[in-house]
């Protein structure tokens, strides 16, 4: 039997044949037998200008091979006057579901487009015409931002689609006295320019931009934005960021004759730090009124602990600062419906993530030449203003001169793959669409889970980056950059930065997080190389030595599955000993390529992890005594030493994060300042009581998924509170912790006044067995040279949790540097013959 019925599917009506299962008596089942009864009416999935005439447009649904397209079958009408049309006037077969119209006149830029069918005059099924192909035509080499020009004080801004930008000086960003404004001047490449006379230092400036009103776009021109080329800005202490840019004369700073320290990335042992958690916690020894700034950090002073003291104290030879570009270091307040600073004009947001209100890490940048203005001696009360007179930029000029004198080399954190998300970002309101990602709704693209993805292969957009990566290597003399998300960023663009910094310094060490969130190289998805970066000359945190060590990034899955807990193989540690490179089963060609790590800012500190994963520790439990919680058992006292020794023995460049050299644990600080007006009921939930417009209270209850006040944490980027800040009476006056931070010194030390463990032929490296053939436990003898005195040396370990591990040495007497207690470049005994290492230790040898 036969049935006919009419199904519309997304505006496509299809006639359907269907046929019963069962043929009624008498009759045989037919074969095959078809319908070709078929409406089709055309929907729009995506459209892209191919140039002002011709745009690509890609269909929902396949059309019948013989259904003919003609140009009166489309329409284009602009959305900010839907009076204004373009017929079309040819139409192509590109593929199947993909066409190309040719326009009867051009396409303008600083409009929105839109397009459907003859069949929806109403456009209730239209898509935006996407103009990128068209933006990547836009480029200027112009200096950009403020400069002085034949005596003259010369400001230009770029944004190819705005319709009119205005300059606005005066005297000062809050009650705006004195203010001027200046019409600006575009020319032919999307640069506009003014020209104002006169000594404007100490002034304040800002940009007013107008463009096409229409909910897609976030041009405000009552809104005074800074510049993205600022050198400094002075910012108001709240979400919104509300501020100006301040003009300077930064060349007169004495740098004392310091400069880089010419450090390679395979000597590395870098530090990775923020700035304001080595003196914010009172045990820093800093005077109060400058802990957790710049200066707290060079402070030296009697008492003084942490800042430079620690870092030049523990030995490590670079130190990389967490992001300190300009950023949006508030968020909007818990709870409340407010004004969206980040999105189109009327816009409104609520905070249901993040309690504290606070971007304490540093990852939502907002200016790329400028240093962060919160760290800065000023006032940090939220509501005044950070930055005022520009005074951060020679403090932190000092912090980079200060570890140079040290032969401290400084790396910065930078995040170049998406800028701040909920403030008046100066890039989203001058040019949205050139700048970012975009979805087919012309909203923002942000496949890395950060709000929205910067586009650095737009040509005025590559060089931003390009031009603030060179600024910060001439202007503060910054030895090298670990680039968030790296792979979000093209390869034309990192091409760039590597060409163009080691023009200036040879030595600049470039370091990619190997990964993008979902989007990467290539740019349809993925995201995910270190061989990538390897190829073009730049050094990738390795992830995985740090899953070996660890068993994997997140406590949440395979806390058990790394040498601290007993596993992993003898033949993959081969690997990761000789640096992981592409000869041995590696993915780098350069043993500089490779930073070699176990611990960073995100997820569990090492010493957590380790809790966690002995089972010392289950979430949600919440910790009562803190001091006792974070003193270390005997047992986490050795897996913690067994890291240390296997990380600082590998071939390549090494990263230590903060407090790993003391086990530092985030417990979430249950007096956080940030926390006010916060309880908890009779079952331990935190919450909020939110006074409503109209008067009513509602509770607003802690968000699912981020640690709770008691606990430890997974991701404390928001904490601005003794959860991140470095307190050094856990590192100094808990025992077995101060045995740890004792053993990582020494680890250090050794690791810099011997070359072999950096610069050892990893073709003359040997490894030796144990007899037991137990893993992971595995001995290497590097090749000696002039700084061993020729002497070869010996790494042991045995991170096996059962069993001893018994070694054959080569023949004479060995020297002891490092065994399960102490480590030291001056040698504490010998053995020779047979090592016996207990479970969980390891030893480092010298020939006598």
């Amino acid at each position: 039997m036969l049935k006919k019925i009419s199904i519309p599917i997304l505006g496509v009506v299809l006639a359907i044949t269907i046929f019963s299962c069962v043929p009624p008596e008498g009759e045989k089942k037919t074969t095959k037998e078809t319908s070709k009864e078929t409406t089709y009416k055309i929907q729009i999935a995506i459209a892209s200008a191919v140039d002002e005439t011709n745009v690509n447009i890609v269909l929902k649904f396949s059309p019948p091979e013989d259904f003919t397209f003609k140009p009166e079958m489309f329409l284009i009408r602009s959305e900010t006057d839907t009076n204004k049309v373009i017929p079309v006037k040819d139409v192509k077969i590109v593929k199947r579901k993909e066409l190309r119209l040719t326009l009867d006149q051009p396409i303008t830029i600083d409009d929105v487009w839109a397009i459907s069918s003859s069949d929806d005059p109403g456009f209730k099924n239209k898509r935006f015409i996407n103009y990128e192909k068209i933006l990547y035509k836009f480029y200027s080499d112009k200096p950009l931002g403020h400069n002085i020009e034949g005596g003259v004080n010369v400001f230009r801004v770029f944004s190819s689609r705005a319709t009119k930008v205005y300059l606005v000086i005066a005297d000062d960003p809050i009650e705006m006295n004195n203010k001027k404004e200046y019409e600006m001047v575009r020319d032919e490449n999307g640069v506009w320019e003014a020209k104002v006379p006169g000594n404007l230092f100490g002034k304040y400036y800002g940009y007013r931009v107008e463009g096409p009103k229409h909910f897609t776009e976030a041009f405000d021109p009552d809104l005074i934005v800074f510049d993205p080329y600022s050198k400094a800005v002075a910012v108001e202490n709240s979400y919104k960021q509300k501020g100006m840019s301040v003009i300077l004369d930064t060349s007169k700073y004495d740098w004392e004759g310091t400069s880089w320290v010419g450090l390679k990335a395979e000597d590395a042992i870098i530090y990775e730090s923020h700035i304001r958690d080595f003196t914010a916690h009172p045990s820093s020894g800093v005077p109060e009124n400058i802990r957790g700034t710049y200066k707290g950090f060079t402070y030296r002073g009697k008492g003084a602990i942490g800042g430079i003291n620690w870092v030049k104290e523990l030995g490590v030879n670079a130190v990389e600062f967490l992001p300190i570009h300009e950023m949006g270091t508030y968020e909007p307040p818990f709870g409340e419906q407010v004004e969206h600073a980040g999105a189109e004009k009327g816009a409104t947001i609520v905070n249901n993530w993040n309690p504290y209100a606070r971007n304490h890490w540093g990852y939502m940048t907002s200016c790329f030449f400028a240093p962060e203005s919160y760290y800065s001696s000023g006032d940090l009360t939220p509501g005044k203003y950070s930055g005022l007179g520009g005074k951060q930029v020679n403090e932190f000029k000092d912090v980079v001169k200060e570890l140079h004198k040290e032969k401290i080399a400084v790396l910065m954190d930078v995040v170049y793959n998406h800028v701040s998300q909920y403030d008046y970002n100066p890039l989203k309101r001058l040019d949205k669409k050139y700048y970012f990602f975009l979805n087919d709704f012309h909203g923002y693209d942000a496949r890395s889970g950060c709000g929205n993805d910067f586009d650095t292969a737009k040509p005025m957009a590559s060089r931003l980056v390009v031009d603030s990566v060179k600024y910060w290597v001439t202007e503060y003399k910054i030895d090298g950059f670990r680039f968030d998300l790296a792979t979000i960023i093209d390869w034309k663009t990192h091409e760039k930065i590597v060409k163009e910094t080691r023009k200036i310094n040879p030595d600049t060490i470039l370091i990619a997080e190997p990964w993008g969130g979902g989007r990467g190289e290539p740019r349809d998805g993925g995201g995910y190389t270190l061989i990538g970066f390897s190829k073009r000359g730049m050094s990738a945190w390795n992830d995985r030595i740090r899953n070996f060590i660890r068993g994997s990034a997140s406590a949440s899955s395979n806390p058990t599955a790394g040498i601290v807990f007993g596993k992993g193989s003898n033949e993959e540690m081969k690997k990761y000993v000789l640096g992981f490179l592409t000869n041995v089963g590696g993915d780098f060609y350069e043993k500089g390529h490779n930073i070699n790590y176990a611990e960073s800012h995100d997820n569990e500190t090492l010493g957590d992890f380790i809790r966690i994963g002995n089972g010392d520790y289950k979430y949600p439990q919440v910790i009562t005594n803190r001091t006792e919680f974070v003193k270390l058992t005997p047992k986490q006292l050795a897996q913690n030493k067994i890291a240390a020794l296997f990380l600082l023995t590998v071939q390549g460049g090494i990263m230590l994060h903060q407090g790993q050299e003391f086990a530092r644990s985030k417990v979430v600080d249950v007096n956080s300042p940030w926390l006010k007006g916060f309880k908890k009921d009779e079952k331990g939930n935190w919450y909020k009581e939110i006074i409503l417009p109209n008067g009513n209270i509602k509770k607003i209850m802690w968000p699912g998924g981020k640690a709770k006040p008691g606990t430890v944490d997974h991701d404390s980027y928001e904490k601005d509170d003794e959860t991140n800040w470095i307190n050094y009476d856990e590192a100094l006056k808990l025992e077995p912790n101060r045995e740890l931070l004792e053993y990582y010194r020494g680890l250090i030390a050794i690791r810099k006044t011997f070359d072999p463990f950096r610069k050892a032929d990893i073709k003359a490296i040997r490894f030796i067995d144990n007899k037991e053939r137990i893993s992971p436990s595995l001995g290497w003898i590097l090749p000696g040279d002039k700084t061993t005195g020729g002497k070869e040396i010996i790494v042991l370990i045995n991170a096996n949790q059962n069993s001893s591990a018994t070694f054959t040495l080569p023949e004479g007497e060995w020297q002891i540097l490092a065994d399960e207690k102490i480590a030291s470049t001056k040698p504490s005994g010998t053995v020779s013959g047979e090592v016996v290492l207990k479970p969980i230790t390891g030893m480092i040898l010298i020939k006598k």
